[in-house]
């Protein structure tokens, strides 16, 4: 949701420090029209950099991938037919 690639480093060692067993990393996919639909849209790589840096600082944790729409109505589509990926 505009989320620096600081911020997500920063997270990233959070999640390494606390120790965390199942780490989910959620990417938003907008929808022009909704409230989030500006939000600047993510590339299959830095969607790809992010998993695999979650992965690689969580070596012995389940990350789960999953994206989500932005729109309410969607959300509950997005809860039960978006496919999410596990790195374990």
């Amino acid at each position: 949701m505009g989320e620096s690639e600081d911020n997500i480093l920063a997270l990233a060692y959070a999640t390494r420090r606390l120790g965390i067993d199942s780490v989910p990393v959620n990417f938003l996919a907008p929808i022009k029209g909704t409230p989030l639909g500006a939000t600047r849209t993510l590339t299959p790589e830095k969607c790809l950099k992010a998993a695999g840096l979650f992965r690689l600082l969580n070596p012995t944790s389940e990350v789960r991938a999953r994206a989500a729409e932005s729109s309410s109505s969607a959300r509950g589509r997005a809860t039960s037919s978006t496919p999410s990926i596990r790195f374990s």
